[in-house]
């Protein structure tokens, strides 16, 4: 194993907000990339699918049978990558029993580069290419199964396709018409969301486990 090559791997995984800033970023390059007001409704849309995406991810957690992550997995005997000279930083990153279908993470994100590819191909096959580095890293890791990643991204699909119907996209209209008439107020909201969307939310995630322990 060349453990140079998957400690940078490791590197990644353990600042999941890499993947995410990535993959933000490049919502905002196609939103600035001079394309029509329909197709700006459609980054809205696509965005509120790939974030519902997830909540349902999260729900579903509550509801499927959990398995051990495979590094947690004794049969498996898989030798994890040191992540900054230490081991058990990475084994922290995730519970042993926590769930791993399908992975919130990689739904969400997986649903913004899919709403960006339906724009702008290119720019989506590059956020494509962010996101599923970051997701093949993980299984490479140990943290996820394939399978995990594979129906994350099949219910990101399935939800971004849905985002495009018309009812949909008349609701993206209307973000776009508040950043015309009120482009100030809408930027101060658009900074403050894809600061919680490229964390996945942690710090609300944090806060409400403060509240409602």
């Amino acid at each position: 194993m060349d453990w140079q090559f998957a400690n940078a791997l490791a590197f990644s995984v353990a600042y999941p907000i890499l993947q995410g800033l990535a993959v933000v970023s490049l919502v905002w390059c196609c939103w600035f990339s001079g394309i029509k007001a329909e197709l700006r409704a459609h980054i809205v849309s696509g965005t509120f699918a790939a974030i519902l995406a997830g909540l349902i991810a999260h729900l579903l957690h509550r509801t499927l049978p959990s398995s051990p992550r495979p590094i947690f997995d004794p049969l498996l005997q898989l030798h994890v990558p040191a992540v900054l000279g230490d081991i058990d930083t990475l084994r922290t990153t995730s519970s042993p029993n926590s769930h791993t279908f399908p992975s919130e993470r990689a739904t969400m994100f997986a649903g913004l580069a899919i709403a960006v590819f339906l724009i702008r191909p290119k720019l989506g096959l590059l956020a494509l290419g962010c996101a599923m580095l970051a997701d093949v890293s993980r299984i490479y890791l140990g943290l996820h199964y394939p399978t995990d990643i594979i129906g994350s991204y099949s219910l990101a699909a399935a939800m971004v396709w849905l985002a495009q119907m018309q009812w949909s996209s008349e609701l993206g209209l209307r973000f776009v018409r508040w950043e015309r008439i009120s482009p100030s107020t809408f930027y101060m909201c658009a900074f403050l969301a894809s600061y919680q969307v490229a964390t996945a939310f942690q710090d609300l995630r944090d806060l409400a486990g403060i509240l409602l322990p």
